[in-house]
């Protein structure tokens, strides 16, 4: 097969549908090659035993900007998430609540739950300014990570330990708050300005609808490439000539044709069913007891489309490999949900070992994409969100179409 005269992106996931959906908007023709059976990379759906089974616990948010350029939300009925989430400690259990959108629940927030008052409380205006306030526009030093960004804002060690690196151990798949402490603030900023959700049909359903809008493109699946070059590729599927080619693949894929990037962190997402729901209802519950699971949600609670009638689906997760937990796993998402763990069923496991790039203190949001004439796309080269991929096709897109 010899191709020429157009754009040859590799990856199918969101950042190589997004770099596909500008230049086709620009009257470029592309063709896309995934060495899948189907397009969506890690964000996919499957079906299993009647159940909506994601490629792990992942969230869409329709804060982010790209979100809403890329996508049609009213199409993929969304089913939101509760703006509160639960604490769950050895002690006892906290909902904190959304200082923009309640102002009172946030207020009462602080005033009890894990850490100080007075360190929950100053978390509590922090989240508020992140809410009002670009932290774009905020003067972060440099290589600074979010636990010595929160300690200069004045939170304490004991809030930082037992309510933040809990809740954003489950968001940045890491629990020493070691990322970069703008990203975290962006992060943060989204939380507040958009209710997470997922789509009536799954996650898969937003790279479906992506590839749906491809006028200008011819798709590949089940085609592996061998060799890339920043004209030419050898695959699965003979010889492709281009005038352009992007990489939109994962890191390990990228390690594979010699490039060097961020490191990854890790996920495991159990999923169980019991016929039974929540106490939290569509409430995240942190767990916030060194058990070394990270949070866990009733799916079906949001969207019950994810689970048969008289069933429910629940995802609980944790930043470290599956091993020999799924007993431990059962118990905790029983006791983070106060059900019967006996009542709780396996469905299926994920283990995701490249689910988000490791973004250090100083890692550029924007760093050279361009690689020996060939064009990188994907959150490795972004942030570590769907945002951050969809970002980065966008961006990709641009710099071929200013040539």
């Amino acid at each position: 097969m010899v191709l020429g005269g157009h754009v040859v992106i590799v990856g199918a996931g969101v950042a190589g549908l997004r770099c596909a959906q500008v230049l086709n908007a620009a009257g470029t023709h592309v063709t896309l090659l995934e060495s899948s059976d189907r397009v969506g990379g890690r964000v996919a759906s499957d079906q299993v035993e009647g159940f909506t089974i994601d490629r792990g616990f992942q969230v869409i948010n329709p804060a982010y900007p790209q979100v809403r350029r890329a996508l049609n939300l009213d199409d993929l009925e969304l089913g939101s998430f509760s703006p509160e989430i639960v604490v769950a400690t050895a002690s006892g259990r906290t909902r904190l609540g959304d200082p923009l959108r309640a102002p009172l629940a946030g207020l009462r927030s602080g005033l009890t739950g894990p850490g100080t008052r007075v360190g929950r409380l100053r978390f509590a205006f922090l989240a508020a300014r992140l809410g009002l306030i670009d932290p774009r526009r905020w003067d972060f030093p440099q290589d600074q990570s979010a636990a010595e960004w929160f300690r200069s804002q004045g939170v304490n060690e004991s809030t930082l330990r037992e309510l933040i690196a809990p809740f954003m151990a489950g968001v940045l798949l890491e629990d020493d708050l070691e990322t970069d402490a703008k990203t975290v603030a962006l992060f943060i900023r989204t939380f507040l300005r958009g209710r997470p959700a997922v789509p009536r049909l799954g996650m898969g359903a937003i790279p479906a609808q992506m590839h749906q809008s491809l006028s200008r493109t011819t798709t590949i699946t089940n085609c592996r490439v061998t060799k890339v070059g920043a004209k030419q590729l050898e695959s699965t599927h003979g010889v492709i000539k281009a005038d352009q080619v992007v990489l939109a693949v994962s890191a390990a894929a990228l390690e594979n044709f010699g490039f060097s990037l961020k490191g990854q962190r890790r996920v495991t997402t159990w999923w169980h069913r019991c016929v039974v729901g929540s106490g939290e209802d569509s409430r995240l519950v942190v767990d916030a007891t060194s058990s070394g699971f990270t949070n866990s949600l009733e799916l079906s609670a949001s969207t019950p489309h994810y689970a048969p009638s008289g069933q429910h689906l629940f995802a609980t997760s944790s930043n470290a490999p599956r091993d020999a937990r799924d007993e431990a796993a059962k118990r905790a998402c029983g006791r983070l949900h106060r059900i019967d763990a006996d009542q709780l069923h396996l469905v299926s496991v994920s283990e995701i070992t490249d689910a988000l790039p490791v973004m250090a203190p100083g890692t550029s949001m924007t760093p050279s994409i361009e690689r020996d004439g060939i064009i990188l796309a994907g959150d490795v080269v972004a942030t570590p969100s769907l945002q951050g991929a969809m970002a980065s096709g966008e961006r990709a897109a641009r710099l071929l179409l200013a040539r």
